[in-house]
This record gives structure tokens, C-alpha cells and sequence, in this order.
């Protein structure tokens, strides 16, 4: 219940958010979704990239393909009458945005109700899983930016739920996955993490996490000397998953390789280039690498700021929660480390790694309520009652402009 409450939650509020905000990067989209779309129709698959509009974000397979699904069905409610052909808007149309926008807004609540379910059954703490459902669905910043057509909130969810996943899979650090299961996982946690660096290229610092969990895992198994060679199996069937998916979501990649690779090159050096912003009393395009630490606490809601403070800490010193909060941190820091000293830094780029500090601050509040009994208990209960309603009531109050909280 909780995660099919958190789904609805976070698809409800990004969808009221759709067709009320965009950024000047949505045209670009529209128009690469329209080109990507024609390439997938005609079959000359080596155009099915976002490289053919000129340079700029990589890959972005995620945006184009729902942008596609959008151009699809704005034409089958043409066909069918049930709406007119509208202004034009780029390449598309204002509907086609619209639904392209509602598009993320779906696959995000999605995977925010995959995350909450990852944390409940690999941490074993409901808690846990209801600070991180609530704070990855309310937050106004992140809800407005699961209504861009855009790349970054999508590719953040989607290598947090595959790191989640693979952990979970491989039992690292701990886990009861009925063996049946654990293929099934494995599998799930290649095609869902590859997502990741497919939406945009950043998600490629998550891979270290990734790999941190399977060679834990098959160290694990050396150790133990179980000979089944379960978890190398495991690790094996999330690879291939990964590699399969490459070429089906990115067809470009398999009939021009090279040409790819050299545009995503091409694309990854622009983050050299620096953005001109203004930030802490001066207009700069490298703000330096205390951008993100001035940035992002100011995007928090008050609550979500207290428990981050609360929870870090108290994730890191409870045995119980420990090594799942050093996963996670280990995951992000590489790429806080990079964001932070990259000459182009806007505070969206940062999701990557707030995301699964996100669910450390949430899995240690979930270990300190699991820890109260008797009267602390239904007191903390009802705090998280009240938490739950002001997030929803300040977050409903925000929209459609989040992305000003």
C-alpha cells in the first residue's frame, strides 16, 4: 500500500506539473524526439541519435523514445477525432510537449515507487522506505524537475533504483531474496540501471558503485567458499541485461559506433565550457566546489533539511543501517567529487548524487524510529503523520512551479 500510495503521490503531482513549466532546452528535445521517431520509422538507425541536431546532451535515449510515444499518440487522437491539430511548437506541437512531459512524469513516479519498494525490502525497515518515498515524491525542486523534457531527474532515479536493485539481488550487505528471485533481480537491476548513463552521461560515475557491489558480492563468495557461484551468475546476467539493452534503446549505437562514440566525447567536453550564473553575489560560469553545497540545502524543504542532518549521521552510527548507508554514500561521492569541480554546474546536475544521499538520511530516520517502542513510537508515528500531510499540503501549494522553491 505504502509504495502504490507513494507512486500515485509522485505521478500525481509531476502530472499537474506538466504543460505548466519547461526550460529552454525542451524545443531541442522535441525537435531530436522528431528526428529520433522518423529514424526508427524509416529505419536508417544511425540518425536515431540526439547527436544529428549538433552537439549537446548525450545520449538522452530515454527523452527521444517518450518523446516518440508522445508524437504517436497526439497522431492517433488526431486520426480518431478526439482532438484538433494544434499550434506548432518546434518541430511537434504544444500537446506533443505536453504528453512528452507527462511521459517523464510517469516513468519518474514509477521509479520513485520502485526506489521505495528497493528500500523496504532491502533494508527490512518500512520506515526507512516511507521517508524515502515521501521526500523523492513531495519535494517541490524534484517534483517540477519530473516534469521537464528533460534528462536529469530520470537519469538520477533510474542508476539509484538499478544500484538498489543489484544490492538487493547480490544480498549486499545483507538480504533473503528467495533464490529464485535473485536472477529475476539481477536481470531487472542491468536494465534499469543502464538507463542511467543512456538518459544522460554523467550517470556513468554511478558504474563505479555498481561494480563496488559485485565484486563485494563475489569476494563475499570466495571467502565463504560456497562453490555454487550463485552471485558470479548474478553479476553475469546483469551484465549481459546491461549490454542487451544498449542497442535497443540506443539503435544508433549499433550501426554506428564510432560516429557515437565520437559525438558523446564530443558532448562530455562541454562540461568544460562552463554556464554563466550568478552565484554568491557574482555572475561566473565555474562557481567552484562549493556549488553544490550552497545550492542544493537551499532547494530543500525545511524537513527534508532537518533530516538530512539527522539521518546521515545516524544511518552512518547504527550497526543495523551502517553498510547500506556506505554503499549508497560510496556510490555518490565519485560523482560528487567530478560535479564538484567540473567547470559547468547547475544545481539540476546535482540530482545524480543527491538522490541516494536522499536515502541515507531516509534509511537512518527509519532506523530511529524503528528503534523507539511504547509511547515514543506512536509519538514518532504521528510526527511522521504530520510530516507526511505538510509535505503533500507545501508541495501541492508549490505547483506548477517547483522548480522556484
Amino acid at each position: 500500500m505504502l509504495v502504490i500510495a507513494v507512486t500515485f503521490l509522485a505521478g500525481g503531482l509531476r502530472v499537474a506539473t506538466a504543460d505548466h513549466i519547461g526550460n529552454s532546452d525542451a524545443p531541442l528535445w522535441m525537435a531530436r524526439s522528431e528526428v529520433f521517431s522518423d529514424a526508427l520509422r524509416t529505419g536508417h538507425l544511425e540518425d536515431a541519435s540526439a547527436s544529428t541536431l549538433g552537439a549537446g546532451t548525450m545520449p538522452g535515449t530515454t527523452v527521444m523514445w517518450l518523446g516518440s510515444i508522445a508524437r504517436v499518440i497526439n497522431a492517433a487522437g488526431i486520426s480518431a477525432g478526439v482532438w484538433e491539430p494544434d499550434a506548432p511548437f518546434a518541430k511537434g506541437s504544444l500537446r506533443i510537449l505536453k504528453l512528452g512531459q507527462m511521459g517523464v512524469a510517469i516513468v519518474c513516479a514509477l521509479l520513485i515507487g520502485l526506489i521505495t519498494y528497493l528500500v523496504a525490502q532491502w533494508t527490512k525497515n518500512w520506515f526507512a522506505a516511507f521517508f524515502a518515498g515521501l521526500f523523492l515524491a513531495t519535494e517541490p525542486w524534484l517534483v517540477a524537475l519530473g516534469a521537464e523534457f528533460h534528462t536529469d531527474e530520470m537519469s538520477a532515479l533510474f542508476g539509484t533504483a538499478g544500484i538498489l536493485a543489484f544490492a538487493y539481488a547480490l544480498g549486499v550487505p545483507n538480504s533473503d531474496v528467495r533464490p529464485r528471485r535473485v536472477m529475476l533481480w539481477a536481470a531487472i537491476a542491468g536494465i534499469v540501471f543502464i538507463q542511467a548513463p543512456l538518459t544522460k552521461l554523467p550517470g556513468l560515475g554511478l558504474v563505479p558503485g555498481f561494480v563496488g557491489i559485485a565484486v563485494w558480492a563475489i569476494v563475499r563468495e570466495l571467502v565463504q567458499k560456497r562453490g555454487s557461484w550463485s552471485d558470479l551468475r548474478a553479476v553475469a546476467i546483469a551484465a549481459i541485461a546491461a549490454v542487451v539493452t544498449v542497442p535497443i534503446a540506443y539503435p544508433a549505437m549499433l550501426v554506428a559506433p564510432i560516429q557515437q562514440w565520437n559525438d558523446m566525447n564530443q558532448s562530455f567536453e562541454q562540461g568544460g565550457l562552463g554556464h554563466p550564473q550568478f552565484f554568491r553575489g557574482e555572475i561566473t560560469t565555474t562557481p567552484g566546489p562549493t556549488f553544490y553545497l550552497v545550492a542544493i540545502p537551499w532547494r530543500m524543504t525545511p524537513w527534508l533539511l532537518l533530516g538530512t542532518l539527522v539521518g546521515l549521521p545516524a544511518a552512518l552510527a547504527f550497526r543495523r543501517s551502517r553498510m547500506s548507508a556506505i554503499i549508497l554514500i560510496a556510490a555518490a561521492l565519485p560523482l560528487a567529487k567530478y560535479m564538484s569541480t567540473a567547470a559547468k554546474q547547475l544545481d539540476r546536475y546535482g540530482l545524480v548524487f543527491y538522490v541516494p544521499l536522499v536515502l541515507v538520511a531516509a534509511i537512518g530516520l527509519g532506523e530511529c524510529v524503528r528503534r523507539l517502542s511504547g509511547r515514543p513510537r506512536q509519538a514518532a508515528l504521528v510526527a511522521m503523520a504530520g510530516i507526511a500531510a505538510a509535505a503533500v499540503v507545501v508541495s501541492t501549494a508549490q505547483l506548477p512551479i517547483g522548480t522556484a522553491y
